[in-house]
């Protein structure tokens, strides 16, 4: 059978179609798959990704760097939910191992201090894990709303008519709901930055360039860029926050 045009995958071994571009983080050239917190990962290695679907379109790579930063964060989180978790089984081996000492030898002061300097540090250390977990976690979704507004931002300049929600959708392979988001975090970034210019510039009539300001546009360092683009993301899920209340 052959594979159908435009498939991302094979029918028959789901190998990945289309456009393959190196992976931000492995730099395998693999496929990518849908996720329910990343929104779509690289099949290789698990970390975040957006996907070209328009072999038409081309990503300049300035979501890498955000993405790189979700992954970092994503990896610190598992890190910190194993310490968690160690931690909290070493808790009740160490409470069973008081409670049989209190069984034998009777209660004294001597073991209650013992036990509180054996179980405080314990029992800090598995709050604080946690405490790390939820942080790192929290950094994961700014860092993946930045990157798919990036990516968003150069499709809607490379297109040639108007970009509507629908059409972004299938560019980026989401969902239409989850493109007007993204539509909205574009408003929201020309709201903040209306004169620092990212990427490339949108071709414009010459009577629309004339009628433009005159005042002088600033081209984003990649810093800034990132800075910028997580500003816009993080002001957006205010106010979407605040809309669902």
């Amino acid at each position: 059978m052959e594979v159908p045009a435009g498939a991302p995958r094979c029918p028959n071994c789901s190998a990945a179609q289309g456009p393959l571009d190196p992976c931000p983080h492995c730099r395998a050239e693999g496929g990518t798959s849908s996720d329910r917190e990343l929104r779509w990962v690289c099949d290789v290695c698990g970390g975040p990704r957006v996907p070209r679907l328009d072999a038409s379109m081309a990503y300049s790579g300035r979501e890498a760097p955000l993405l790189r930063k979700a992954d970092a964060a994503r990896k610190a989180r598992a890190g910190w939910r194993a310490a968690a978790i160690a931690t909290g089984l070493l808790l009740p081996f160490v409470l069973l191992i008081f409670g049989a000492l209190l069984l034998i030898f009777g209660a004294s002061v001597g073991l209650v201090i013992v036990a509180l300097l054996a179980l405080g540090p314990i029992g800090a250390f598995l709050a604080f894990a946690l405490g790390r977990a939820g942080e790192r976690g929290r950094e994961i979704a700014p860092a993946i709303d930045a990157a798919w507004l990036s990516a968003a931002t150069e499709i809607a300049q490379q297109g040639r008519s108007q970009l509507s929600a629908a059409t972004l959708a299938q560019k980026l392979g989401i969902e239409e709901p989850q493109a007007e988001e993204l539509m909205a975090l574009i408003d929201v970034n020309e709201s903040i930055s209306p004169r620092v210019r990212i990427g490339a510039p949108v071709s414009m009539p010459s009577a629309a360039i004339g009628a433009l300001p005159t005042q002088p546009t600033q081209v984003a360092s990649p810093v800034e860029e990132a800075a910028i683009l997580e500003q816009a993301a993080a002001e957006a899920e205010v106010e979407r926050r605040k809309g669902s209340l």
